[in-house]
């Protein structure tokens, strides 16, 4: 097969992100992308929190028939369509029934899932549309594998993209001492003990060593929220991040001195870390041999180092750059090492961390691997 179209699927800004991420390897390749679902996956979750469950599936069902009518109009012996995958999207009744696949027969269908092992139950069903499903967990192979024989399963763990993650060289440029992108995970036990020997360990680090620290995440009401954490919310003084502490307020304190920023959207990231001197991360998947948190990829090809709670392919995918802690004590150890180090060399460090993730990393490789495996379909 020469594949000259690819059509992805995914929610609104993961598909923007994933799409800005493979735009310069498909134009190497000559490959035309098209992001086909932005407006039917926003309102997907606009409605999932307004509408009766039949309502929600009478909707869904009558938008992919408006999308199975759009991807018709592409030769299909020339396009794929790449699923990218993201847990809050469920309805396999809908998305992968019958119908569905039926319809798309006469296509290849790539099925990429970005958050094995975790998600891995939720995902099983929806791989089933695929003719090569793509995982990130290096261990989910066998487990597609036993339950699709005859289809291609491949591992691909996330990736960078240089082009959109650039790196700034200049540590005096940098407003950030030390950021975090994310949410929390309270019912995951090895998340929230990353928590505690990571962020938490750094925060108060950061108070007491006048460092300037940003968590950047969920600030709503729920579970997730780093409104239920007073070390991260409040600033020295009690006050708030907003004018008022309604979750619905958008309106930013001038006085709050605090850690908590704001939510960012997926390619903003880029500007968070390029604006600050180390990132910090925390992965739910310690024991996984490839499912390295995407953070510590984007960070990374940004050129600032990332201190990391204990994870297998954290330290093995990054060629050791990234630097390890599996408590509160080892993490203040890193923190005085690092803010000590003599700044004249973080420019020449910057530019090998950068060097050694995009090495292999990068969408660029991922693109040309799927590419590869469709060859002969």
């Amino acid at each position: 097969m020469k594949v000259k179209k690819i059509l992805i699927r995914s929610l609104a800004d993961l598909g923007d992100y994933l799409f800005t991420c493979l735009a310069p390897a498909a134009k190497e390749l000559d490959i035309e992308l098209i992001n086909i679902t932005d407006n039917l996956y926003t309102e997907l979750l606009d409605i999932s929190c307004k509408s009766t469950r039949s309502k929600k599936l009478d909707y869904l069902i009558t938008e992919y028939k408006k999308e199975i009518e759009f991807i018709k109009e592409y030769d299909p012996a020339e396009t794929l369509i790449l699923t990218f995958t993201d847990w809050e999207l469920g309805w396999p009744e809908v998305r992968f029934s019958d119908w569905y696949i039926r319809e798309l027969s006469n296509y290849i269908k790539i099925f990429w899932s970005r958050e094995d092992p975790t998600h891995f139950e939720s995902f099983q069903k929806d791989a089933r549309m695929a003719d090569i499903i793509c995982t990130s967990a290096l261990e989910c192979v066998p487990k597609y594998k036993k339950l699709y024989p005859d289809k291609k399963i491949i591992c691909t763990p996330m990736a960078c993209s240089p082009e959109v993650f650039y790196p700034n060289h200049d540590y005096d440029s940098k407003e950030f001492d030390i950021v975090f992108m994310g949410n929390r995970y309270p019912g995951r036990t090895a998340r929230t003990d990353g928590e505690a020997a990571i962020i938490y360990a750094s925060a108060e680090w950061a108070l007491e060593n006048n460092k300037k620290m940003g968590v950047f995440g969920i600030g709503d009401t729920s579970g997730h929220s780093w409104r239920h954490v007073p070390l991260v919310w409040l600033d020295s003084e009690g006050r708030v991040p907003y004018e008022d502490d309604d979750p619905d307020c958008t309106e930013r304190n001038p006085e709050y001195t605090g850690f908590y920023q704001y939510r960012t959207k997926r390619l903003e990231a880029a500007d968070v870390f390029r604006n600050a001197k180390l990132a910090l991360s925390v992965s739910s998947n310690e024991d996984s041999l490839t499912m390295c948190p995407n953070r510590v990829m984007q960070a990374m090809c940004t050129g600032i180092p990332v201190l990391a709670y204990k994870s297998i392919a954290t330290a093995m995918l990054t060629g050791g750059m990234c630097v390890l802690s599996d408590c509160r004590e080892t993490t203040r150890y890193i923190l005085d090492s690092y803010f000590q180090f003599n700044q004249g060399g973080f420019e020449m460090f910057s530019k090998e961390i950068h060097k050694e993730i995009t090495r292999d990393h990068t969408f660029k490789s991922r693109l040309h691997r799927i590419i590869y495996e469709t060859r002969d379909m």
